[in-house]
């Protein structure tokens, strides 16, 4: 997986926090925190977190389908 490298504020423990651009809008999710620069995290590409996202709504909506 390709990572993106965003300059917001970041400490273990926020993985899973979304990343939002200056207009509102989601551009990654913090995987990883760096311990020694708590202003820089890694985040999947918005292309694999978006891919990730329609994967599991596509496979709630086949759990709920009978």
């Amino acid at each position: 997986m390709i990572f993106d490298a965003y300059t917001v504020p970041a400490r273990g423990g926020s993985s899973g926090s979304p990343i939002m651009n200056t207009e509102g809008q989601l551009v990654g999710v913090t995987s990883v925190a760096l311990r020694n620069f708590e202003h820089m995290c890694l985040s999947p590409t918005y292309v694999g977190v978006a891919a990730v996202v329609r994967d599991v709504q596509e496979r709630a909506h086949r759990r709920n389908t009978p």
